[in-house]
């Protein structure tokens, strides 16, 4: 198997230059990157729908910033503290799509760019761990072209940064060669400290492979003066990053030192995700490689790719195993458990399949292998993004007990008792999805209206000098608190918003809230609905308090109801997010 030079090599004097050697492989991800924002145009113009959970919390916090800029006065630390859970970064790069247009679309065109440096990432190091160009090229394509990856590249989330970070720093380490390239490796410390700035887990993605990498520069160096270079370097790149970051860690370290247990560990058993020391735990990963990220034909190669890399031992087998196994395990200690959480470590699962397939000796397999594996990539990327009607929405091929996901539903017509049922989307080892949940997949124009129903608010709020309040039964997908206050800061309107809480003697929950609004259907995940039906009751029981006000159908078959709160008390409640 052939490899770049090393430093220890000679190189041929008539070596050609960078652009004669790496042309064809540039512009062919030139073309394939122009390809994806083609995509991400068209998948756009055909979607209509409001931001989801988190999507609608990164852009509420976005638009905070926004609005905390354009103020007149300026505190250092009132700013560092505006998002002190997630660090700013991600929220400051958005602000530039901002000042062309507001809103969930063109934030997630920040994606782009994030797009085009994965690519170049991961074929640089395919290219660098094969000696092949064009394995470099197959193994951009591949992981650019993973469903995740594409899902997560239409919502306001920092997933994409986070896999794109996590392959930028790794490919930075491997180009510092042992970090004795000092400006390579100063640069890899600055990208560290940008990197913890858009997502602090970012640590437990790069950690393992660059731990591996940090270790092997050490490894096998008997010669000193070469290892104290290096040590000084990394060291250098470190200090570096570290000072990039350390303002907002230094203000926030406290809070996320406070926090990181239960958002790890508590929320995992409230959604009923699986138990951390328990099989279904700890096949949670794998199961979500094959269903939700790779789908059965790459998982399949990847399968074969791993089996291949055991018994041949290439020379990065080590690295790749760290970045895989080491991520691996971290998260399925955690019990907090999402499919999204493996995505970083499919540019190490991309270039693992070029070395694997370019280790394959025979001609015809080894290109039959690419042809299929390209083509396999284009079909997937297609059925993710616009659907193929032709096909079921997913297949099982073993069914676990457990459901995957449960959604709470409530009757409440006029004259009937308020009733509750339970939707169950079964859970299992899935051999790929067109959809999730409703949450990604193809486009859809589904009118929730939200701007409608805020309007309605601010119109009946008029005369009023405070800034009312609306409380909010629902927690849908596309129908909650995060999308409503996404969408009233992109409206500029005047209004506070959360979620109505748990029951209590006279309805005193109620009270900060001018108006209320509820649905009749589905509320979202049972968690966090349990309070739901009683609050409906309450309303229904106290016509002489709430009073009605306007109903508006919704895409999936509810109605929103909107009361007005005739008794309200301020209560002192931050209505910010914290």
């Amino acid at each position: 198997m052939a490899h770049p030079p090393t430093d220890d090599q000679t190189m041929p004097a008539n070596q050609p230059s960078f652009w004669h050697r790496h042309l064809w492989p540039l512009l062919s991800l030139a073309a394939l990157f122009i390809g994806l924002v083609l995509l991400h145009l068209i998948w756009l113009a055909l979607n209509d729908r409001p931001p989801m959970w988190d999507s609608a919390l990164h852009l509420a916090n976005a638009l905070e910033y926004y609005r905390y800029l354009q103020g007149e006065t300026f505190s250092v630390s009132e700013f560092l503290s505006i998002s002190y859970y997630y660090p700013p970064l991600f929220y400051l790069s958005l602000l530039p799509l901002f000042l062309v247009r507001i809103g969930p679309d063109s934030a997630t065109l920040l994606h782009l760019p994030f797009l085009l440096a994965l690519m170049l990432s991961v074929y640089y190091l395919g290219m660098t761990f094969t000696g092949r160009r064009t394995a470099g090229v197959t193994a951009a394509a591949w992981c650019v072209l993973f469903p995740h990856v594409l899902w997560l590249s239409r919502e306001v989330m920092i997933d994409l940064e986070t896999v794109a970070w996590t392959a930028g720093l790794v490919a930075l380490a491997v180009a510092s060669q042992r970090f004795r390239r000092r400006t390579v490796t100063l640069l890899w410390g600055l990208a560290g400290g940008l990197a913890v700035l858009y997502k602090w887990s970012i640590v437990f993605y790069a950690g393992p492979p660059l731990l591996w990498l940090l270790a092997a520069a050490f490894r096998g160096e008997s010669d000193r003066d070469t290892r104290r270079p290096a040590a000084h370097n990394i060291l250098s790149g470190l200090l570096l990053g570290a000072v990039v970051a350390w303002p907002w860690y230094l203000k926030n370290f406290p809070f996320l030192l406070s926090h990181f247990q239960p958002y790890t560990q508590g929320l995992g058993p409230v959604e009923g995700d699986p138990g951390v020391w328990t099989l279904a735990g700890w096949l949670f990963y794998l199961r979500a490689l094959l269903g939700w990220q790779l789908f059965l034909p790459f998982f399949l190669l990847f399968v074969f790719a791993v089996v291949w890399a055991i018994r041949r031992r290439p020379p990065h087998r080590g690295l790749l195993f760290c970045w895989l196994g080491g991520t691996y395990l971290i998260f399925s200690l955690f019990a907090n458990k999402a499919p999204r959480h493996i995505t970083p470590v499919l540019p190490a699962v991309a270039v693992l399949l070029v070395i694997a397939v370019w280790g394959v000796r025979s001609t015809i397999l080894r290109r039959g292998l690419i042809t299929a594996g390209c083509l396999v990539a284009v079909f997937q990327a297609w059925m993710v993004s616009f659907g193929i009607p032709w096909l079921p929405v997913s297949v099982t091929a073993i069914p676990l007990p457990a459901p995957a996901f449960q959604e709470r539903i409530i009757e409440c017509q006029a004259g009937d008792p308020v009733a509750e049922t339970i939707r169950t989307w079964p859970d299992g080892w899935f051999l790929y999805h067109q959809e999730a949940f409703g949450i990604f997949g193809p486009p859809r124009e589904e009118n929730w209206r939200i701007p409608d129903i805020l309007a309605g608010c601010a119109t009946d709020a008029a005369d009023t000098e405070q800034a009312p309040s609306l409380g909010l039964v629902p927690d849908c997908t596309r129908f909650n608190v995060w999308s409503f206050r996404s969408i009233v800061r992109i409206m500029d309107l005047e209004l506070r918003i959360w979620r109505v809480g748990e029951p209590e003697e006279n309805g005193r929950n109620f009270d900060p809230y001018r108006y209320v609004l509820v649905t009749c259907g589905l509320q979202g995940p049972v968690w966090g609905t349990e309070r739901n039906a009683p609050l409906m009751r309450y309303l229904r029981d106290h016509p002489e308090r709430f009073v009605p006000l306007a109903e508006w159908p919704l895409p999936d078959d509810s109605v929103a109801l909107l009361y007005k709160n005739l008794v309200v008390r301020e209560t002192g409640e931050d209505f910010r997010f914290r």
